[in-house]
This record gives C-alpha cells, sequence and structure tokens, in this order.
C-alpha cells in the first residue's frame, strides 16, 4: 500500500541555487542536480518500442524560470536537419523537441514550445479543443549546439510567460522529439497513434510548483515607426508615428493590456488566393496583438463558420488593407475555473468606422474532465452603426478511451441584434476519431436576419450539414506505413429559393510510405442550385440554374526531411456546364542552415459556353537567417486575375528578449496591356519596439 502510494507522488523539478546559462551545453553544474526523464518511448511508426538512438530530457527550476535540457542522441550526426532559425518556422523538414505543458492543470489548455536543430524557436496556444494556434511570441529563451553524439537544446520558460495559477502544485507536461532519419516520433506520455499528444494524462504531472511566485509587474512596449507611401496617383508621403503597449497583472493569473495608437508593420502579407467559387475566402489572423490568448475565443467547436468573432474584422478592411486602432484595452486571464477575455478598440476617426468601438468579452468554465461552458458578447459594426451578437457553448472532450480514441461534442446558439436586422443561430457536431478510424457530423442553422458584424458567416441564412468518415490500416509492409479511405461532405441550404450547395468527396486512396512519400486520390461531387449570374473570373460567366458535376485528382508528395522536396497534383473534369483543368506543384529547397527556398504553382483552366480562360497563381519564398536573430524573408506573389506581382520583404532584429527591429517593404506592380509591369504601390516602414520591464 506504502508503495503504491509512492508511486502515485509526481516526481518534483528541484529548484537551483545556481541556473544553467542558455548556449546549449549541457556542461553546467545545475545539470547535474536535474529531474532525469530517459523513458521516452516510439509513437510512429513502431508504438511503444525504444528509440532509434537515446533521447534524455533534464528539468531544474529558480525563483525565475524553469529550465529544461534535451539531449538528443544520433548515431549518424551528419544526418541531422538542421535548416530552421528564427521565431515560428517550419519545422516539417528538421530535427526538433518539443514541450507541452499545461500550468493550471486544467488538462485543456497550455502553450506549446518547439525547439529545431538548427536554432529555431516556435510557440502557439493550446486551446481546450486539443488544437494549437499561433501565439504572441513569448519572452523565453533556447540555444542549441550540434556535436558528434548528437545536438542538444536548452531552454528557459520565465514564469510570467507562462500565465501560472498560484498555488498549484501540480503541472502537467509532454515532451517529444522529431527526429528526422528514420521518420520518428518519440514521447514522454501518450504512447498512443492517433490520441493527441497534449492530452494530458495523469501520471503526465510533475510537481514542486505551489510555490512559485509571479510578482506584479509592468511591461511598457513603446515603439516608433517611421512609414514610406508611394501609391500610383497619389502623391508620395513620409510619415512618422509612435505608439505603445502597457500591461500588468491586476491579480494573480490576470493580465491587463492598453495599446495606443497601434500598428501592425512586422505582420507578413497574406498568402495570394483566387476565388473560383461564390463563398468568400477565409484568411487566418497574423497579427501579434489579436493572436495573444486567441484560443480563448474558440467557440462551440467552429473552425470557420460561423464565428461570432473574427479578429480581422479590426483593423483590416475586406481586402485585407489596414485600418488605424487608436486605442485598445485588454484583458486576459485565469480565475481558479474561469477565463476571462475582453477586447475592446477604437478605430480611427477618419476611418471607415468613423470612431466605432468594437470588442468582445468572453466568459468561459472548466466543466467535468475535460469540458468547458461560455457565453460570448461582441459589439460594433466595422462597417459603422449598431451591432450586438451574443452566444453560449458547451464543448465536451474525452480524450481517455481505452482504445486510444478521442470523443468531442459541441453544441452551440448564437443571437444578433443589428442596427438593420436581427436574427438566431444555433448547431451542433459529434466526432470520434482514433488512428485507425473516425466518423464526425455535424448541423447548424443560420435564421433569417442573422449577422454577426465582427464574426465571420460563408453562406448567410442557411441550413448546413457536415459529414466525415475514415478507415486506416497500417500494413505489415515494409514499404508503406499507413494506408486510409474516406469520405467527407457539406451541404449549404439557403432560406432564399433556388439555392443550395451540396459536395461531397470520396478519398479512395491516400496512401503514406515508409519513406515518407504520400499519394492521395480524390474523386468530387458537386450539385448547386445557383440562384444568380456570377463571374468567378473575368472572362467567364456563370448562369443562374442547376449544375450536378464530378471531378478527380490525384496528388503526389515527397518526404520532406529531403533537402529537395516537392508536391504536385493533377485534377481535371467538369466545371458548372464547362470543364475545368488544375495542375499544380511546390518545390522546397533546404539549402543548409539559415537559408531555405520555396516555390509554388498553380494553373486552372476554365472552359466554359465556348469561352476559355487560364488563371495562374504563383508564389515564392526565400527564408534567409545569418544568425538566431536575424531573419530575412523575401515572397513574390503573382496572378493573372488580378495582374498584380506583388513583392515583400520582412527583416527582423532580435536584439533581446521582447525587443525587435523590423523592416517591411511591400511593393505591387501591375501588368498592363503591353505585358509590362508598372508600379501600382509601394510601402516601407521601419518599426523598433522595446520592452521595459518594472
Amino acid at each position: 500500500m506504502l508503495s503504491a502510494f509512492l508511486v502515485s507522488v509526481p516526481p518534483v523539478i528541484p529548484y537551483v541555487a545556481e541556473p544553467p546559462v542558455v548556449d546549449g551545453f549541457r556542461d553546467d553544474s545545475a545539470w547535474t542536480e536535474a529531474l532525469v526523464l530517459d523513458d521516452l518511448r516510439v509513437i510512429e511508426p513502431n508504438v511503444g518500442a525504444h528509440p532509434t538512438d537515446p533521447i534524455e530530457v533534464r528539468l531544474v527550476k529558480d525563483q525565475r524560470a524553469l529550465w529544461v535540457l534535451f539531449r538528443c542522441f544520433d548515431s549518424a550526426p551528419e544526418t541531422i536537419r538542421a535548416v530552421q532559425r528564427g521565431r515560428d518556422p517550419d519545422f516539417s523538414g528538421d530535427d526538433c523537441v518539443y514541450i507541452a505543458v499545461d500550468p493550471v492543470g486544467s488538462r485543456r489548455e497550455g502553450r506549446v514550445f518547439s525547439v529545431g536543430a538548427g536554432g529555431g524557436m516556435g510557440d502557439s496556444l493550446l486551446s481546450a479543443n486539443g488544437r494549437q494556434r499561433s501565439a504572441r511570441d513569448t519572452p523565453w529563451e533556447a540555444a542549441v549546439q550540434i556535436d558528434d553524439e548528437g545536438w542538444t537544446a536548452e531552454i528557459r520558460l520565465p514564469w510570467e510567460g507562462l500565465q501560472i495559477q498560484p498555488g498549484v502544485d501540480v503541472w502537467h507536461f509532454n515532451f517529444a522529439r522529431q527526429h528526422r532519419r528514420p521518420r520518428e516520433l518519440v514521447r514522454w506520455r501518450v504512447i498512443e497513434q492517433g490520441r493527441s499528444w497534449t492530452a494530458f494524462e495523469d501520471d503526465a504531472g510533475l510537481g514542486g510548483f505551489s510555490d512559485v511566485k509571479v510578482p506584479t509587474q509592468w511591461t511598457f512596449r513603446p515603439y516608433g515607426v517611421v512609414r514610406h507611401q508611394d501609391n500610383n496617383g497619389d502623391p508620395k508621403s513620409t510619415t512618422g508615428d509612435a505608439g505603445f503597449d502597457l500591461s500588468f497583472d491586476p491579480l494573480p493569473g490576470l493580465r491587463l493590456t492598453v495599446t495606443a495608437n497601434t500598428d501592425f508593420a512586422e505582420t507578413e502579407v497574406d498568402d495570394r488566393q483566387v476565388n473560383l467559387g461564390r463563398f468568400p475566402l477565409f484568411f487566418p489572423e497574423r497579427r501579434d496583438f489579436f493572436l495573444d490568448d486567441s484560443d480563448l475565443y474558440d467557440f462551440g467547436g467552429i473552425n470557420r463558420d460561423p464565428l461570432p468573432f473574427y479578429s480581422r474584422r479590426i483593423g483590416l478592411d475586406a481586402s485585407g488593407n489596414r485600418q488605424d486602432v487608436d486605442l485598445g484595452v485588454k484583458a486576459t486571464g485565469r480565475l481558479g475555473q474561469y477565463r476571462l477575455g475582453f477586447l475592446n478598440t477604437k478605430m480611427n476617426g477618419s476611418g471607415v468606422v468613423d470612431g466605432e468601438n468594437l470588442g468582445v468579452l468572453r466568459l468561459r468554465t472548466d466543466v467535468l474532465r475535460e469540458s468547458t461552458a461560455g457565453v460570448i458578447m461582441t459589439w460594433g459594426d466595422p462597417a459603422g452603426g449598431r451591432a450586438t451578437t451574443a452566444g453560449a457553448d458547451f464543448n465536451w472532450r474525452r480524450s481517455d478511451l481505452e482504445d486510444g480514441g478521442t470523443a468531442t461534442g459541441n453544441a452551440w446558439a448564437q443571437f444578433t441584434d443589428n442596427e438593420d436586422s436581427s436574427g438566431g443561430a444555433f448547431g451542433g457536431k459529434l466526432s470520434y476519431s482514433s488512428d485507425t478510424f473516425s466518423i464526425r457530423g455535424g448541423v447548424a442553422r443560420l435564421l433569417e436576419g442573422f449577422d454577426p458584424k465582427l464574426g465571420f458567416v460563408r453562406v448567410p441564412e442557411a441550413d448546413e450539414w457536415f459529414y466525415g468518415i475514415y478507415r486506416a490500416w497500417r500494413p505489415s509492409n515494409p514499404l508503406i506505413r499507413r494506408v486510409k479511405v474516406g469520405m467527407f461532405g457539406s451541404i449549404y441550404d439557403e432560406i432564399r429559393p433556388n439555392a443550395r450547395f451540396d459536395r461531397m468527396t470520396f478519398e479512395p486512396l491516400e496512401l503514406q510510405s515508409e519513406r515518407g512519400d504520400s499519394i492521395n486520390v480524390k474523386l468530387e461531387r458537386y450539385q448547386e442550385q445557383l440562384p444568380d449570374a456570377f463571374s468567378p473570373i473575368e472572362g467567364v460567366s456563370v448562369d443562374a440554374g442547376e449544375y450536378d458535376y464530378w471531378r478527380g485528382s490525384v496528388s503526389w508528395s515527397t518526404p520532406n526531411q529531403e533537402a529537395l522536396s516537392g508536391s504536385i497534383n493533377l485534377g481535371g473534369g467538369e466545371y458548372y456546364d464547362g470543364d475545368r483543368l488544375q495542375y499544380s506543384g511546390s518545390l522546397d529547397w533546404r539549402v543548409q542552415t539559415g537559408l531555405a527556398a520555396a516555390v509554388a504553382m498553380e494553373w486552372n483552366k476554365l472552359t466554359y459556353a465556348g469561352q476559355s480562360e487560364l488563371v495562374r497563381v504563383i508564389r515564392a519564398r526565400v527564408d534567409v537567417s545569418p544568425s538566431d536573430d536575424v531573419t530575412f524573408n523575401i515572397r513574390l506573389q503573382y496572378d493573372n486575375a488580378s495582374d498584380l506581382l506583388g513583392l515583400s520583404g520582412r527583416l527582423r532584429w532580435v536584439l533581446g528578449p521582447d525587443r525587435d527591429f523590423f523592416v517591411a517593404i511591400d511593393e505591387g506592380l501591375l501588368r498592363d496591356e503591353e505585358d509590362s509591369f508598372r508600379p501600382e504601390r509601394r510601402a516601407v516602414a521601419a518599426k523598433l519596439g522595446w520592452s521595459i520591464r518594472f
């Protein structure tokens, strides 16, 4: 009985008087006192096996931070993939390690930190539905070293960046390694394929945190920006501006932030897309101010539609152009089992919204073992006028099923009261997924007059259904790792007459080889009642009427652990009463540490009513990182629908924790009738931000 009690006591991370130096070397005396975790197991491909090369995790703490050391042994160190540097890079082709931490013991949310063998660092929010999403960079540190036995990652996580809950002694963790050469994924806990590695288990707790204290801290971050504008037909202008962010913790676990004259000059441009359908496109949020704690605003398990709050409605117009935000107030945090989120912005009176207040209030509470319930309210209309949205949601989740599967259920309701209309919407979904089987289904009803002005709705005033089912196998074939078949679809049945969209996709084959190649075959059926004619591109007009057509595609991608990898997709079939031929491809070249390039191309040939048009989209990117502190990204995009060639560049120089210098360039060239390009717009901005903590 005593032995059972001792086993149930979580291991304690020790305090050290002299913390390590973050340099990637493991020779600090503090690491001899560390808690050592060396019982990691393979999750992919051979569940439960010992790793091809050993891995060891060491942990210590002091009064200011948690320290983690990964020692990743490698019997072939010359093959270590170490390309990416800088913040939030794409680690899919690199050797890297991960930390997932739940510092409040909720089993629902937390943070994920990743470090690549090249020195790149990434962090993301872990939301209550198990998804990871981009987060505002927190002030943490990491350094790596490669030697003749493998590589080491040394990490410092300050308490203030984790938003801890005072008095919680046991935090939940998981640690993972992505080993590219054998294409092996290794974990400390959750040794089950198909189950999220962030499903924190009972034995994933580490203790000794009850006396951790984060002193009340004020952070003042002033910034200055110089901007040069040169738009075709407008006078050139060079302006300077300044603003600031001020944040402090009025209560433990609760953070208040005030932002004045907010500027997002450092934000990357959106990926260029060509819309060949009649529904609006969805673009992800990229601005740090709105990414921070954005997981709290997840609502009802809704991925994209209908969202009660879509942060891009604030400070951006429909074309993605920035609008001035004069003042913003934000409060986020956790008080016991409750999480609170509040955001209010005052738009510039000279803009489209005429000084409108735009904001959101979110309250969520933990219920049952892994579930949540909450309410949300938004106010303001980006187009001007009175608008309010209110909603409630319940999100059920069980990730500890005996077969390694995860079951979820969501129910929600929303109501809008606007100056010109009012209405409601409600819906829900159920899903189950494991490594070998997945099924989901859901429904939403958007009643007449429902219009969330700060949200996103793909098809207004419609009944929506969606469904999906998959079956997967892991054959005992040394060349094949996984085979999957399935089908999924969605239906939008609009309230207005003769308006319906039905898309069903069959996937008779999705194959992943042991080497890393992937082959996917799709067959799609579209049934649509088109109430009005529309023009997807200039030169092609689709008449109103009923349509029933099929398309098919096959795609192939090569292993991304190789220095040169790529993909190709070939598709074709009907397009309303015409035809559509699609072919696309991409190449990724990871040249060396700190240098990578990629190019992607897509062609769509539309033939309709004797009309034939070719739509082309080209995207290219070069990432240069001469050091861990300096990154330079160049992006080139062109599509012949707009005939606009976009060139953007972004230089980031990290001067210290939460201290950055940015230079952003955005230039647009318009193609004329003589196939030459003339300048359409040019914008250059330099921004310096410097955090002062006291």
